[in-house]
């Protein structure tokens, strides 16, 4: 990214309340999410769809055709005429939308950027193993005796199809598992730290902190049932409730329980970005600014650790550290995740073999981090994690009268992403 005096703001979002899959949200498809909460956006921060130059969609997994941002464009008012495209990588897809927008809009090819980002889990399809695909493949050039074998050994297991969603969780638990036993977090320190993310959500929407950011759905077809909370933190939160959140899917040596890993959600978020100068003249007040962002990919021995990389690469960008950061936004993929990346950032070990350094980059203390709970509680939207995040630390700035904040993310396609804000 390349150092530019042209200020980048984020005028303002709103997400749609995040829902267990399968329930209120399952006869919404990415279009309809994607569309309501981008004309929802765009009504709250006054900005005219036809302003919009230009809309980027995220989503986790490439599932949908390639024409799915623009009809999602046209689906939120804006102009048929207006280009838009898709952007797919994993948890970092909402943070890669809106470094995408930052450089559309620094380089002077677009005045106000639309990023909307999320998934319809209810909707993903299932996948079966190839062994089945292949039984019933008819060939002729199979004898009889052939086809008998075939029934008699075939491994019949192989016919229960698995939906996405149980595979991208099983990733999530191994890689929990792998952080847990390289750090040595204990299952009870994971267990504190889910249910300080469900604890410190319930404080934040005691406070009608979490109100601001949501938008609530009407459902079709009668538009008699309304949507206006997230379904999956717990209310009255305890060590217990947390200790009923275990699964037996845990495997020994790495101490990680289903409780401890992110669910996966249906929902989405929008946020709209402006060209800074531009925002001032049309006396619109941005919620903060852009200052720089970095992606990396890293080793498989790094896996999981991306984002610690790339919030070192941004912060460097800027001749910054992590001590000059106020608040931090860290994905919550799973507690595990979050204890190891405090843990890398605070490591001379991690900065010396990762990175080439002599120090460590600093520490990330307790009481900076996620302030308002994170995806243990609220849940994992994929495409519109990180827009969510973003949207998150740029209100509990505001809150608070802060200025800096970073939001860091990283995924298990050994990837990770940072982007550093300022209000």
């Amino acid at each position: 990214m390349s150092r530019t005096k042209v200020p980048v703001a984020v005028l303002g979002g709103v997400r749609t309340p995040y829902v267990k899959p399968g329930e209120n949200f399952r006869e919404l498809s990415n279009l309809e999410l994607g569309s309501l909460v981008g004309r929802e956006a765009l009504y709250r921060v006054e900005v005219p769809p036809h302003w919009v130059d230009e809309s980027i969609w995220a989503q986790g997994e490439g599932i949908g055709d390639g024409g799915m941002a623009h009809r999602i464009s046209t689906g939120a008012g804006i102009l048929e005429d207006r280009p838009a495209f898709t952007v797919v990588q994993g948890g970092c897809a909402g943070l890669q939308a809106v470094a995408l927008a930052y450089e559309k809009i620094a380089s002077g090819c677009a005045q106000v950027v639309l990023v909307a980002g999320g998934e319809s889990v209810s909707q993903m399809p299932w996948v079966c193993h190839p062994s089945w695909v292949e039984f019933f493949r008819f060939r002729s050039s199979i004898s009889f005796w052939g086809r008998i074998r075939r029934w008699l050994f075939f491994n019949f297991s192989h016919l229960r199809p698995l939906e996405l969603m149980e595979v991208y969780r099983r990733e999530a638990l191994r890689l929990a598992e792998r952080l847990a036993r390289e750090f040595g977090i204990s299952c009870e320190e994971q267990d504190r730290f889910t249910l300080r993310s469900h604890r410190f959500y319930m404080k934040a929407r005691e406070a009608r902190k979490v109100a601001g950011e949501l938008m609530p759905v009407y459902l079709a077809p009668r538009f008699d049932k309304v949507v206006d909370r997230d379904t999956f933190p717990i209310e009255s939160v305890s060590q217990d409730a947390i200790e009923l959140l275990r699964h037996v899917e845990v495997r020994e040596g790495g101490g990680v329980t289903s409780g401890s890993v992110a669910p996966l959600v249906d929902g989405a978020c929008a946020l709209v970005l402006a060209n800074g100068d531009w925002a001032r003249a049309e006396g619109i007040v941005p919620l903060g600014y852009i200052r720089s962002y970095a992606f990396c990919g890293v080793s498989q021995r790094a896996e999981g650790l991306g984002g610690a990389v790339a919030a070192h690469l941004s912060l460097q960008k800027l001749s910054m550290s992590l001590k000059d950061m106020e608040l931090f936004e860290i994905y919550e993929g799973s507690a595990a995740l979050v204890l190891a990346l405090q843990l890398a950032f605070s490591s001379q070990r991690f900065a010396h073999e990762v990175l080439g350094r002599s120090q460590s980059l600093g520490e990330v203390v307790s009481h900076r981090l996620n302030p308002n709970g994170g995806a243990l509680a609220l849940g994992d939207c994929r495409g519109g994690s990180g827009l969510q995040m973003l949207l998150s630390l740029l209100g509990e700035l505001r809150s608070q009268d802060l200025e800096w904040g970073c939001v860091v993310v990283s995924s298990g396609l050994r990837e990770g992403g940072g982007v550093v804000v300022q209000r």
